[in-house]
């Protein structure tokens, strides 16, 4: 049984990999009290849900269990915080629990062994095919970035995969780790990293 934390996690989770309810658009989109409101609408029962967000969303969230309203509540208000560091600290807010290669390969061991000895071209265009049903964004960043630290002599940071595509489109780091499979942007931002791949930065 997951306690009260994990599924909260959970829920924040899903916020941002379902919904694309990242740190940045929430900052973007929710920094006038939103996220706040919201959880004290589902906790009351009273009151109503913000009028930017899609009506057919809220509808489904008025419509869940009380103990699901809880932990949804309890998800916005750490969303609300999240917002409040990333505000104060817009470059310094990255995720700390980015997975590593060795999950990544108990999770999917044959494909993963599949990469060891790819060279870091080819293993962009593995990010940008094989795995986009199997692996979220951040997932495939971080292994992206652990994999090409073995390669080579430089330490690849979300700092140094913001840096390679800085020049073409700015895209905050959280963003980069956080966009949903599904939506065509992904592929274009690791296009992005695949082309400057191609150049010295990466030799």
């Amino acid at each position: 049984m997951k306690t009260g934390i994990e599924l909260i996690a959970q829920e924040r989770q899903e916020q941002i990999e379902k919904h694309g309810r990242t740190v940045k658009s929430d900052f973007e989109e929710n920094s006038k009290g939103q996220l706040i409101r919201a959880a004290i609408t589902l906790l009351t029962g009273s009151g109503t849900l913000p009028a930017n967000w899609n009506f057919n969303y809220c509808t489904r969230l008025m419509q869940k269990s009380e103990r699901s309203r809880k932990i949804v509540a309890g998800a916005l208000i750490a969303a609300d915080l999240d917002r409040e560091q990333y505000e104060e600290h817009p470059e310094g807010f990255i995720p700390k629990n980015m997975p590593n290669t060795h999950q990544m390969r108990e999770k999917h061991p044959e494909m993963v062994r599949g990469w060891e000895n790819l060279s870091k071209e080819d293993l962009l265009e593995a990010m940008c095919g094989e795995v986009l049903d199997l692996f979220s964004m951040m997932e495939r960043v971080s292994i992206f970035m652990e994999e090409c630290t073995n390669m080579s002599k430089v330490t690849y940071t979300p700092e140094v995969i913001k840096e390679m595509i800085k020049k073409k489109k700015e895209e905050d780091i959280n963003d980069f780790c956080f966009l949903e499979c599904e939506e065509s942007e992904d592929e274009d931002i690791l296009s992005e990293i695949k082309e400057r791949a191609k150049k010295s930065t990466l030799n």
